[in-house]
């Protein structure tokens, strides 16, 4: 039996998809008004392959997210990079699965549970990679949402389901192969992503900064017709070592001949209709919000970021498995909803061969590097070598590590994220609806006290972590502490564990689909999650 599509484009953001796949054989997609779509499948994204083939499945690179019909397996494939995700479920007699968690939860007709206080350490948890990150979480109905990284999954007819880890690339051993890598991937994904056989053409944007890395990327995009780049002129003003604030990229960008436009950080908290909503409802944190300024110059763009590039190109000897990425933060993951609303294509330069960080590791610290190599803690030769061989000058970049996102996430501080109080940190509208949404949230206060969370904090301390791992490196005990979660107890918990959920309920809206939009046919009879 082989896989029946039908699409319906319905009125969520162009670039959303939520595809419903029936043991029968049939599958229905709903989508947004930019996602392409044809006989083989559906896509939104570039990959370093021909557009028309649609194998994003088979490529080493996919920037986006699709499913491609093969026979009787449905292949629903995630980025080949971790910033994204693909969320699916299994009801009675069907799966589902979406590139967004909004659009499947309404779908549902479910929620997350406004009571749980973990989503946003469970979801961000994926920085530790694949052993650390939390496969599922759990609704306020207790149905398993799952979650697929770097993967292809592959969907019978029956309904089975196969996580297949995506294709690892091959980036050669020095930096003369891994440049050449580097260059032809971004052309072949620039060609993609304006086939003239697309119904949206996607233009090369960058952004820049100071540091190494968007500048690497800003190198790499010019190369491949990029005209513009954007620029957040002022760092965070909460980490003291900085010797100065400016992070603008306007000098490196008029050096490389590109049109740059300057933005601050800062600008959404001058807006009065919950700016942060859709950066927060990603569930990792929300960093990425201080780009909602630019957003008018991102609409048909493929943006070149330089997200993740303080792990895979900073000179260090630290051995990631194939495959796998580990990251320092979860920053460019919360640009998820913005983008698919505002509908351009993420291309984060470093994570293009990322799953191969030791072999990049290895070139960063070989011999044929040390001319690019500065010493000290902020030390990245690849990038650095990129953009000097651009012609731009060592002092004009790289010189200290300066930070522009903006988390919301909480820190050992229990009243202060970096540094603030979270009434600073939201715009004045988003704060007092929150304030009202969490005074009507009864089970707070008990969970803030919960006791049995703070003895999973104090088993978390550095003393009781150490006297464990020590009893198990001498063979008393058989498991070391993964019975324990980081990620979940290494912070108390405080009023930023919810913004989660209020996020979601503020957005919702922008996925509520009119049945009657769609032929009779395909509107189900009873609720998805009875189906």
């Amino acid at each position: 039996m082989s896989w029946n599509l039908t699409c319906c484009k319905v009125s969520v953001p162009p670039l959303a998809w939520c595809l419903l796949l029936y043991k029968n054989g049939q599958a229905i997609l709903l989508h947004g008004a930019n996602v392409e779509i044809s006989d083989l499948g559906f896509v939104e994204g570039a990959w370093s392959g021909a557009f028309i083939d649609y194998a994003f499945d088979r490529t080493d690179t996919f920037m986006g997210t699709g499913g491609r019909i093969r026979s009787s397996t449905f292949i629903v494939s995630t980025p080949s990079h971790s910033l994204d995700r693909i969320h699916y479920t299994r009801c009675k007699h069907s799966i589902i699965l979406s590139n967004s968690l909004v659009f499947l939860l309404n779908q549902l007709g479910d929620r997350l549970d406004p009571c749980n206080p973990f989503y946003v350490r469970d979801l961000s948890s994926y920085i530790g990679g694949k052993n650390k990150m939390r496969k599922w979480i759990k609704t306020l109905s207790k149905r398993k949402i799952y979650l697929a990284r770097i993967a292809n999954l592959e969907i019978s007819t029956d309904l089975d389901v196969r996580v297949i880890p995506r294709q690892l690339p091959v980036i050669g051993e020095d930096f003369a192969s891994f440049s050449d890598f580097l260059s032809n991937t971004v052309s072949a994904l620039a060609e993609n992503a304006r086939d003239p056989k697309r119904k949206i053409k996607y233009h090369p944007v960058s952004t820049i900064s100071s540091g190494y890395d968007s500048s690497a990327a800003a190198v790499l995009a010019k190369k491949v017709g990029c005209k513009t780049c954007l620029t957040i002129a002022n760092a965070r003003d909460d980490l003291n070592e900085f010797t100065n604030l400016d992070d603008s990229g306007a000098p490196i960008g008029d050096r490389l001949g590109l049109i740059v436009c300057e933005f601050r950080r800062d600008q959404y908290l001058k807006s009065a209709d919950y700016p942060e909503a859709e950066f927060l409802a990603s569930g990792t944190g929300g960093n990425d919000v201080i780009l909602a300024d630019a957003e008018p110059k991102l609409a048909n763009s493929l943006l070149f970021t330089g997200f993740h590039g303080d792990k895979v190109w900073q000179r260090n000897k630290k051995k990631v498995a194939d495959g796998d990425m580990i990251r320092g933060d979860t920053s460019g993951s919360s640009l998820l909803e913005f983008r698919l609303r505002t509908g351009f294509i993420h291309l984060p330069i470093p994570c293009i061969g990322a799953t191969r960080q030791t072999i990049i590791s290895e070139i960063s610290n070989s011999p044929e590097m040390k001319p690019w190599s500065v010493g000290g803690a902020y030390d990245r030769p690849i990038p650095r070598r990129v953009v000097e061989e651009a012609g731009v000058p060592r002092e004009m970049f790289g010189q200290e590590k300066k930070a522009v996102g903006q988390p919301f996430n909480a820190t050992p501080n229990v009243s202060l994220v970096h540094g603030r109080p979270l009434q600073q940190l939201l715009s004045q509208n988003s704060y007092a609806d929150f304030q009202i949404w969490l005074k009507n949230l009864s089970c707070k206060d008990t969970l803030l006290n919960n006791r049995s969370f703070k003895l999973m904090r104090f088993l978390h301390s550095p003393l009781p972590w150490r006297i464990r791992n020590l009893l198990y490196t001498i063979g008393i005990v058989k498991r070391t502490i993964s019975l324990l979660d980081e990620f979940r107890y290494t912070y108390p918990l405080t009023e930023h564990d919810y913004l989660l959920q209020w996020a979601i309920e503020k957005m919702a809206h922008v996925y509520d689909v009119d049945h009657s939009d769609l032929p009779h046919n395909l509107i189900p009879s009873k609720p998805l999650n009875e189906s």
